[in-house]
């Protein structure tokens, strides 16, 4: 599966790319919540929240255009929380 991450604020590019990894690590496990209804390019559209931007949230969209799942957790990618829809 081949994921594309829409970030819509910036971030580090250090933490871009620990939530980057941490949620393509999951896709990968074969033991991801989330599944998806057609193949093609999944997209993942992530948002920096909070007082300090120190949170992201987002979600997961099958190549329809179907929400999947759910992304929340720590902006570091320390703890990330990836929820199927």
């Amino acid at each position: 599966m081949d994921l594309v991450f829409d970030w819509r604020s910036n971030a580090s590019d250090h933490h871009m790319a620990s939530v980057e990894e941490k949620i393509c690590a999951d896709q990968d496990s074969g033991h991801s919540l989330v599944k998806f209804c057609h193949p093609g390019l999944v997209t993942v559209t992530l948002t920096p929240c909070g007082l300090f931007q120190d949170s992201v949230v987002g979600d997961i969209r099958c190549s329809c255009g179907k929400p999947k799942g759910i992304v929340s957790g720590t902006i570091d990618g320390s703890h990330l929380v990836i929820e199927a829809v």
